[in-house]
């Protein structure tokens, strides 16, 4: 078989490999959720499988490997029944021409996985990122707000946890464990296709390593990816390294003197992580950090996009109006930056 383009998306290969067409595409940007799948895996620090969704327009093909992608078809189908979500818009009349449909679906879908219980006002929260321009979003929201633990609509009911998870893993016929590898996996990964390569290290040693040894060629760390959605045309790199499984750059400690947090925590990891500790003596001004970065992006962003990748794009591109560099300055944080020559740490101010 032949290898596809390193910087081929999840959405390309669903719809133009796999042949699943339900997962649609449209602006490439990450802002109108048309797109949307869920995935499910394993952070290198924790054994909890996460869930949540994404936009697999932005998403790099290769940066999937060892994960669970559910689409639309994947949850529920005419064939083999239909998931309640997506009974549930069907009820309530929130499809018109359906191009939106299937995002919305799996918006829903990778909340609940986050939060069964979850509240009305936390379903409208999480829909800044699904566009519809024919239905009108009142039905849409009602069949999702449905799910809800406080609602008062008419025919509302949160889902059951084994109605949530009754289509999915076809190879087992049950929920995704993520038990194939302890910890997010401990396998490196390199790929070389068309002159480029493809590297996932699984340690910080590793990743200076790859970094001193291609110092003379263009290389793209990735996370989420997102920042393709804004700079679309740079140039192809000669070296691409994927961080996901990177241990050292997962963190959370809070202790007197402040907290501090890896640079692979996702906003959305993030956001969760200071509301548990918000009504901590000491760390109320959380809430208000939380409230600034729901204005990041749209939920799906936020699902993918690492603290340290938004600052990045700040560095490579200075006129971006970073919310995340706004925040953390304003809040006088400071950074440390790991020396890939020196395999040192030195810490600096955010200018």
């Amino acid at each position: 078989s032949q290898k596809l383009c390193l910087t081929t998306s999840l959405n390309e290969y669903l719809r133009e490999v796999a042949g699943l067409k339900g997962t649609k595409v449209m602006c490439r940007e990450a802002g109108c959720g048309c797109c949307s799948v869920t995935v499910s895996h394993l952070l290198p620090d924790s054994d909890k499988l996460q869930t949540y969704s994404v936009q697999s327009c932005l998403t790099p093909l290769y940066a999937v490997d060892d994960w669970q992608i559910s689409t639309v078809e994947g949850i529920g189908s005419q064939k083999v029944g239909f998931h309640p979500i997506q009974e549930r818009i069907a009820k309530f009349n929130g499809t018109q021409c359906g191009y939106c449909t299937p995002g919305m679906v799996m918006n829903m879908y990778g909340l609940l996985h986050q939060n069964p219980n979850i509240t009305t006002q936390e379903i409208e929260d999480n829909f800044d990122g699904n566009i519809c321009r024919c239905t009108g979003y009142r039905s849409i929201l009602d069949a999702m707000k449905s799910f809800s633990t406080d609602g008062n609509i008419p025919g509302a009911k949160p889902v059951d946890i084994e109605d949530l998870n009754k289509h999915l893993c076809p190879r087992t016929g049950e929920p995704c464990t993520g038990h194939q590898e302890e910890k997010g996996g401990k396998r490196n990964l390199d790929i070389e296709v068309n002159g480029s390569r493809w590297y996932r290290p699984t340690s910080l040693k590793d990743l200076g390593k790859l970094l001193k040894d291609n110092v003379n060629k263009k290389v793209k760390m990735i996370f989420g990816n997102t920042s393709t959605g804004i700079f679309k045309n740079e140039e192809a790199s000669d070296i691409y390294i994927d961080l996901h499984r990177v241990e050292e750059i997962y963190c959370y400690q809070l202790s007197d003197a402040g907290v501090t947090f890896g640079a692979a925590t996702s906003l959305t990891n993030l956001m969760n992580k200071l509301k548990a500790d918000q009504d901590k003596a000491g760390f109320h001004y959380f809430s208000a950090v939380v409230r600034h970065l729901k204005f990041i992006g749209n939920v799906m962003v936020r699902n993918a996009g690492s603290i340290a990748g938004n600052l990045m794009i700040k560095h490579k591109h200075p006129d971006f109006p970073s919310d995340i560099f706004t925040v953390l300055e304003a809040l006088g944080a400071k950074v440390d930056i790991f020396d890939a020559d020196t395999s040192t740490t030195a810490t600096y101010t955010m200018l």
